[in-house]
Parts: C-alpha cells; sequence; structure tokens
C-alpha cells in the first residue's frame, strides 16, 4: 500500500525544518562574543589611560616636576580671602600649616590688629590639604581619570577627574595643553553642570615649585570671591609655626 503526502504537507514540513535551522543559527550568533567590540573597548579604555597619564605627566611638570613636588613635606601661608555677597565685601585673613606626608592642617584666624583669635585643628580643615595642587600631585591616594575636551573661557582644556581615596573628595580639573590648571570644579549632582569654578592665576616659582598665588571664585559669570596667598614657604617653619606645631605635638 502506498501513502501519498499533499503538496500542502510537504511545503509545511519544508519550512518547519528551515525555520528552526534558522533559529539555531540565530541562537548561536547572540551568544558567541564579538572579538571585535571587545577589541575596541579594551583599546578605548588603553587610550584614556595613556591620556590620563600624560595629562599628571605635564601637570606635575608645570607645577615644578614629580620629584621636587614629593619632596615638599609641608607648607605654611598666609591667605586673605576677598568675598562679594548681597553687595557687602567681607575680607578676612588665616594663617595655614599643610602637612602634605601626615594628616594635619592647622588655621590660625588673625584678627585686624594681625593678634591671633582664635585656632582651628579639625578633621573638616583636610578637605582643603584634598583640594591643594602640591598635595594632589604627589599623593599616592588621588586617582586621576581623563574625563573629556572643553572649551573654557575661549581655551580649549582637558577635564581630567581627581579623587581622593582617602578623605573622598573629589575635584575636576581644567588642564590646558601645557599642563596649567586654569580652573576647576565639581558638577552638579543632578543636572551635571558645572555651576562654580575657581580660576586659578598668577602662577610664580616658590624655591623649586611652582604655585597659583590669586584664585578667583565665579558663579553665573561674576566673581563671588577672590583669595591671595603670601608668604608661602615649602619645608621651612617660622618661630610662630615651631612653637604652635610643638604645642599641639604636630609637625
Amino acid at each position: 500500500m502506498r501513502s501519498s503526502i499533499s503538496h500542502k504537507t510537504l511545503l509545511f514540513f519544508v519550512l518547519l525544518v528551515l525555520n528552526s535551522t534558522s533559529n539555531a543559527q540565530t541562537n548561536e550568533t547572540t551568544n558567541q562574543i564579538n572579538p571585535a567590540a571587545d577589541t575596541q573597548t579594551g583599546q578605548l579604555q588603553t587610550s584614556n589611560a595613556a591620556i590620563t597619564q600624560n595629562l599628571v605627566s605635564k601637570m606635575r611638570k608645570a607645577f615644578g616636576g614629580t620629584r621636587d613636588l614629593e619632596r615638599v613635606n609641608h607648607i605654611t601661608y598666609t591667605l586673605t580671602r576677598t568675598s562679594y555677597q548681597n553687595g557687602d565685601t567681607v575680607k578676612t585673613r588665616h594663617l595655614w600649616y599643610m602637612n602634605m606626608k601626615k594628616p594635619e592642617v592647622l588655621r590660625f584666624d588673625i584678627s585686624g590688629k594681625d593678634t591671633i583669635a582664635s585656632t582651628q585643628a579639625t578633621d573638616a580643615l583636610l578637605r582643603s590639604r584634598s583640594f591643594n595642587f602640591l598635595y594632589m600631585l604627589a599623593s599616592p591616594d588621588i586617582t586621576y581619570k581623563f574625563e573629556k575636551k572643553h572649551i573654557y573661557q575661549g581655551q580649549q582644556v582637558s577635564i581630567v577627574s581627581a579623587n581622593d581615596n582617602s578623605s573622598g573628595a573629589a575635584l575636576d580639573l581644567f588642564v590646558t595643553d601645557d599642563g596649567r590648571i586654569v580652573t576647576s570644579s565639581t558638577a552638579d549632582r543632578v543636572t551635571g553642570r558645572y555651576e562654580t569654578f575657581a580660576d586659578e592665576e598668577q602662577y610664580m616659582p616658590v624655591g623649586d615649585i611652582v604655585f597659583p598665588m590669586v584664585y578667583r571664585v565665579i558663579r553665573d559669570g561674576k566673581v563671588s570671591a577672590e583669595g591671595l596667598f603670601t608668604e608661602l614657604t615649602i619645608n621651612r617653619l617660622s618661630a610662630f609655626w615651631k612653637k604652635a606645631l610643638a604645642s599641639r605635638s604636630a609637625g
């Protein structure tokens, strides 16, 4: 007895086999790793790492060089800060001591008669050390990452994020091709926009290092505060600071 299969039935089985084969090939392709994509990702990461390292090297060179930065044990300086708020001008002066190797920061407030009015030695002051470029560029606790190119005040800069792994402080540095930090800021967590900038000006040599002696805080295109560094010393202590540190068993 001969069995017969209609043309429609035969066509159905053929389509079923072709569909099963196609699905198997699709699943196999989906489960495969794309070597080209992984290679491109690896190359991008390597490229960013190389750019970051190059920019960090340039910054260190602009501030005096890696060797001289690493030799900075402590600094002292006077900071005169002028702020402009609601039409009022407020000026303050502080004496600062920063230890670059140990978590020690002291600040003395000075009255208008240049007499010591008060002293502070709190952990909150350590955040100011995290934002000091001399500490930042020499500390092994700082992690850098190149973020992107940017135009700031008409000049092209590279934005490099700097994160202090010891304190959690973070700052984005706007760096020129020669390694100068022209400004710094922190992006708003919600909008991602930079709203306040700290422009760095008047880079001057102090011993073997270079430091910006003036900063201006810019917000909404206007100067809201400015600071002037004077009497900056490196690895040298005046009689005042020797006495102040001795009384606190610091230094």
